[in-house]
């Protein structure tokens, strides 16, 4: 008799009731996750080996790789802009997000034609653009009851690619590499292989390819004082990513050539330092969410906008270590690991306050019959800071 009372409270509980996703949500949910992981785990294991790739097998210099780096990674985030015309009413999430990784295969493919290398890439970069429009969509598709469900959905995916962010360098510096790079790039094939196989389990999934349904909508108006905050987020995301972007460029041939990698017999391999900012993520994301909910049960947590100026600002620090490093390296020749690391602890904390919030102030923000576009501004940003951090000379 003492069980059924709590039972029955439980169930009609609205907390719990809201936490629950359906059986078809959950599924999709779960296959999403797999697709997603896959296809991040390709895309970081090439990331964090593509500038010494590019150097060492292509015989590209050292200044050009960076370069070709930063267009590279630049043209995957303005691909979603082609991408979320395709998800609206071409192709829909699914078959776009399906398009997307088939094109990213041929280009895993193509690499290992030296000659090939370029076309590649931007097959590659196509791919990741439809990928990232296709599965975002996806995700604001599914038939969820609350925001909050909904913010699970999201935070799970981008746990997800943290996970993946952090894995995949340590694989690249486990499988041997060598002067072509066989390995790693089978390593890709299969799991891109992997990823189509899930996605392959998603076809026959009927979507609504509106955003969200008509209760969950509020119209607001495009006002200059909207206008002026979504400037001020793109500006954010576009430095941010000019900065950040040197955790896979030129920091990673800083660690090469100027860290001391040793450990007793054992050398540490480079890619594993392109882990070391989703690491960072991943260990100060529950201090960040502690911090906060204190804050907040004290009434002084911060605006959204204001958590971004912190995380600006702690972005720009983050290169301070770096420059100790840097004039310790002229000294020395060879410095300790713990400058590079850091360095990623505040990029990891500036990764949380500015890439995690501004796409959400930004849907939050944002007219609801300009809100695809609005949202994919943030990717166009986002590439051009990209860009920047592979031109300029650092």
């Amino acid at each position: 008799m003492s069980t059924e009372p709590r039972n029955q409270d439980r169930e009609s509980d609205p907390r719990s009731q809201e936490s629950r996703f359906s059986p078809t949500v959950t599924k999709i949910l779960w296959t999403l996750s797999v697709t997603v992981f896959c296809e991040r785990f390709c895309f970081f294991l090439l990331i964090s080996v593509l500038v010494l790739f590019l150097n060492e097998r292509c015989g590209y210099e050292e200044n050009l790789a960076v370069k070709v780096y930063g267009l590279f990674i630049s043209g995957c985030y303005l691909m979603p802009l082609v991408g979320g015309r395709l998800c609206d009413g071409v192709l829909g999430p699914i078959r776009t997000t399906f398009l997307g990784m088939l094109a990213q295969t041929t280009g895993f493919l193509m690499l290992q034609i030296v000659q090939l290398v370029p076309l590649a890439l931007v097959l590659i970069a196509v791919g990741t653009g439809l990928f990232k429009a296709g599965t975002q969509t996806l995700l604001g598709c599914l038939d969820v009851s609350s925001e909050v469900q909904q913010n699970r959905l999201f935070s799970t995916i981008y746990i997800l690619v943290n996970v993946a962010a952090l894995l995949a360098p340590m694989a690249a510096g486990l499988l041997p590499s060598g002067p072509n790079y066989q390995p790693l790039l089978l390593c890709m094939l299969l799991c891109a292989a992997l990823c189509l196989a899930s996605l392959w389990l998603l076809r026959t999934v009927t979507l609504d390819r509106t955003q969200a349904g008509p209760g969950h909508q509020v119209q607001h108006p495009a006002t200059t004082k909207r206008g002026l905050r979504l400037l001020l987020l793109l500006l954010a995301g576009a430095l941010f990513a000019a900065g950040f972007v040197q955790s896979h460029s030129t920091l990673l041939l800083f660690v090469r050539d100027h860290v001391d990698r040793n450990v007793g017999p054992y050398i540490i391999p480079v890619a594993w330092f392109g882990a070391g900012p989703s690491a960072m993520v991943l260990l100060t994301s529950p201090v960040l969410a502690t911090v906060f909910a204190i804050l907040r049960g004290r009434n002084r947590e911060p605006t959204t906008m204001q958590k971004l100026a912190v995380g600006m600002i702690i972005t720009a620090l983050a290169f301070v270590p770096i420059c100790g490093a840097v004039y310790q390296a002229r000294v020395h020749h060879t410095v300790s690991p713990a400058w590079v690391m850091s360095c990623f602890t505040l990029l990891a904390i500036g990764e949380i306050l500015v890439v995690a919030l501004a796409p959400a102030e930004i849907a939050r923000i944002a007219p609801i019959d300009h809100r695809g576009r609005w949202m994919s501004y943030w990717f166009v940003a986002t590439a051009i800071g990209n860009a920047i951090g592979g031109w300029v000379e650092w």
